[in-house]
């Protein structure tokens, strides 16, 4: 009953919560609505000349981070390595409206539709845009933080050995970004679609972070890709790391 508390959707007018978003408080990492959370240290693998270092673009939309202190800090128990699915993060809880107007600030609406207590929406209208942009966070493991970043790890060394060239780097389409990137343990981005994992120091969580329909983000034709990958997907990945 506890994970599903956070599965009420929401579709609310940007206009309608601006007053709102005035008294959004800027906390520091993975801030709580009583404590401050202050770095956490977590294991990291030398990266690769590659990788990227996780840059964010200034715009002049005023797009930024506002993090929201209603929102929990999760700190699921532990099961030896795992924790019980019953005990995960609620995905529906993983944002809220309030912190998703500093990320879009020129939309005429967000939505935030939960998709079952692992999978959440962002639904975004943008101007000129004839349908929703969205972003779909999926939670897909939860574990100690040693067996999430070892088994993200494998993975990562799995795909580097498959889609590397022989220049000795990745295909176009992937992009590896250094290990604390966003404030997150591990990025990685694929076409469309982001693995990231965040953690407290003795939790992880890996999500899929897919995104969908952006192409009206920017008014210069083939602009929207720089704009949601270097100027919006940043933020959202600040926002999740907050929550742990």
């Amino acid at each position: 009953m506890r994970r599903l508390a956070g599965l009420t959707a929401a579709a609310i007018a940007v206009t309608s919560l601006a007053a709102c978003s005035k008294g959004a408080t800027v906390v520091s990492d993975g801030g709580s609505s009583s404590t401050a959370r202050g770095p956490v240290s977590f294991s990291t693998e030398a990266p690769k000349p590659y990788y990227s270092q996780g840059v964010v673009i200034a715009n002049d939309k005023g797009r930024k981070v506002v993090l929201d202190p209603s929102l929990p800090v999760f700190d699921p128990p532990l099961t030896g390595d795992t924790v019980e699915q019953s005990n995960w993060p609620v995905a529906g809880r993983l944002y809220s409206i309030k912190e998703l107007i500093g990320v879009f600030p020129d939309a005429f609406t967000i939505a935030l539709n939960p998709q079952g207590p692992s999978k959440v929406q962002i639904a975004v209208k943008l101007p000129n845009a004839a349908d929703a942009s969205t972003i779909t966070t999926t939670i897909t493991s939860v574990g100690s933080e040693d067996s999430i970043l070892g088994a993200y790890d494998q993975q990562r060394r799995s795909s580097q050995s498959i889609y590397t060239g022989a220049d000795g780097k990745p295909s176009d389409s992937w992009v590896y970004f250094k290990d604390g990137a966003f404030k997150t343990q591990r990025l990685s981005r694929d076409i469309n679609k982001w693995s990231v994992v965040i953690g407290n120091g003795k939790v992880a969580a890996q999500l899929q972070v897919e995104t969908d329909g952006f192409s009206e983000l920017s008014e210069g034709i083939g602009d929207s890709d720089p704009v949601l990958n270097g100027q919006v997907m940043p933020l959202i990945m600040q926002l999740l790391a907050a929550r742990m």
